[in-house]
């Protein structure tokens, strides 16, 4: 049995690692993207739109936060109510999550 958690403990481990490699390219990816693309308000609120159908999964959450904090200095008014909609997306997650551990 010990056996098995050390090889539980050591997969988690490179997973969680790998993980954390692939989050790390992503920033720089979305950090590219944003300068190269999303040069108006209207680019901006293309890809924002096109994140937002991807926070269910998870995976566009990261990438969404680092869009908005640069749409933040663009056009406030309007990044805040990106913000609104990534708070509402997140609390559907939650109550979704709830829900099915609720059973």
């Amino acid at each position: 049995m010990d056996e098995l958690v050390k090889r539980l403990e050591a997969v988690i481990k490179a997973s969680r690692s790998a993980f954390e490699d692939l989050e790390a390219d992503l920033e720089v990816e979305v950090e590219n993207l944003i300068a190269e693309k999303c040069t108006n308000s209207k680019q901006i609120e293309r890809v924002m739109d096109g994140l937002l159908n991807l926070i269910p999964m998870r995976c566009g959450t990261a990438p969404y936060r680092e869009l908005l904090a640069y749409y933040m200095w663009v056009d406030r008014d309007a990044a805040l109510v990106y913000e609104e909609l990534l708070d509402e997306e997140i609390a559907i997650l939650e109550d979704t999550n709830l829900d099915y551990l609720n059973g």
